[in-house]
């Protein structure tokens, strides 16, 4: 703004002393008092003042200049146009940048057909007769100017807004980074939960057993407090686990997925990868928590696993059935081998084990054994609404 002020009183000296030398060779030219230049040339000082507020009012920018633009030709007659030109078409190409689009078009027209008439009255005043081609070209030349910084106005308003839209889409694409980076996080902690509860967790809890069956026996002052730190022990896990595994309870995390479709998902994906062949009887009167639905999802898989390992090529009975009590999976397969072997136990892995964990924690029961018809039965009870994790 401080360089269009300064051009401005450098034109306006200039026009001042143009004045004077074609007075001197023109007799006909009539000279304005003083004080009308030197309300003209504050009238150009203020019109550039005006334009600090130019993005702020530019509406009111653009009017004020203006109107001190048509007292300058007032004031000096037709050649007082030229006076404001700098801070009127700077107001233009401000007005057009910063206003609305349809009264930036409609101001700019209004003050093009303003001025042309202004200045064809002050040519009439003069004594100019001015033929329809003259007229004409006064029109166009006031229009040029207005026409040319409204026009560089709006392609600065065109590229202000594609910024705009780029710095929008780069905070849109930050906060989907962030979104996906907090997910992959969430993914690997839930990773880690499970690998934890797994392994360290189910560990703990075999020699928390095998203790307590040793203190069966009888009292014995140091296995008791191997029981008591084992015990404490277990329930750091348990609590690391539930931190780490806190969006599982974040229910803006995700929609929880309904137990019948994660069942029938779970029995089509493992009946496919062990050649299965499946006999369900899915009943749901009432959905389960996302808790449970989860830990029918695993031990189910569990179940299916051992089947397809320990009796191959057996049929295998899967009836789920959930109502606003309890949620209750049976999962029933010939025995593979020989009576009175327990296949479940003929390997060192913890599936079983980590599913009675699970059930454990959930306040819920898992029963396995051998049937009356010679089947291994694996039966799974928990309840149907959210309870304290039992310690």
């Amino acid at each position: 703004m401080t360089v269009v002020g300064a051009l401005s009183v450098l034109v306006s000296g200039f026009y001042l002393w143009a004045v004077h030398l074609a007075a001197q060779t023109d007799p006909a030219l009539t000279i304005p008092p003083g004080g009308a230049y030197a309300t003209w040339v504050a009238g150009t000082v203020i019109s550039a003042g005006l334009l600090w507020w130019h993005q702020r009012h530019p509406i009111l920018v653009f009017a004020g200049v203006f109107a001190l633009h048509l007292t300058g030709a007032v004031l000096i007659g037709n050649g007082g146009l030229g006076g404001v030109a700098l801070p009127l078409w700077f107001s233009v190409y401000a007005l057009a940048t910063f206003a609305r689009p349809l009264i930036a078009g409609l101001l700019v027209a209004g003050a093009w057909a303003v001025a042309t008439m202004v200045q064809l009255v002050l040519a009439a005043t003069a004594g100019l007769s001015l033929s329809a081609p003259e007229v004409v070209v006064v029109a166009f030349g006031q229009g040029f100017f207005f026409l040319a910084c409204y026009m560089i106005g709006v392609g600065m308003r065109a590229e202000r807004q594609r910024a705009r839209d780029a710095a929008e889409r780069a905070q849109l694409i930050e906060a989907r980074t962030r979104a996906e980076a907090a997910s992959a996080v969430s993914r690997e902690r839930n990773r880690m939960a499970r690998e934890l509860h797994d392994l360290a967790a189910h560990q703990i809890m075999d020699v928390l057993l095998t203790t307590r069956a040793a203190l069966l026996t009888g009292p014995n002052p140091v296995l008791e407090e191997v029981e008591q730190k084992t015990a404490e022990a277990l329930g750091s896990i348990r609590s690391v686990v539930g931190a780490l595994r806190n969006d599982d309870t974040d229910p803006s995390s995700r929609e929880p997925e309904p137990l019948a479709e994660a069942t029938t998902r779970a029995l089509e994906r493992v009946a496919r990868e062990r050649g299965l062949h499946v006999q369900e009887r899915v009943t749901i009167s009432h959905e389960p928590v996302s808790a449970a639905t989860a830990t029918v999802v695993s031990v189910l898989t569990e179940a299916l696993a051992n089947a397809a390992t320990h009796a191959p090529g057996a049929p295998v009975a899967v009836t789920l059935h959930s109502d606003s009590t309890a949620v209750r999976l049976e999962v029933r397969n010939p025995m593979g081998l020989g009576e009175g072997q327990n296949p479940r136990l003929a390997d060192s892995g913890y599936g079983l084990m980590g599913a009675a964990e699970r059930a454990h924690i959930l306040s819920g029961q898992l029963d396995t054994g051998i049937a009356e018809n010679g089947d291994w039965t694996l039966i799974l009870t928990l309840p149907a609404t959210r309870s304290e994790v039992s310690r």
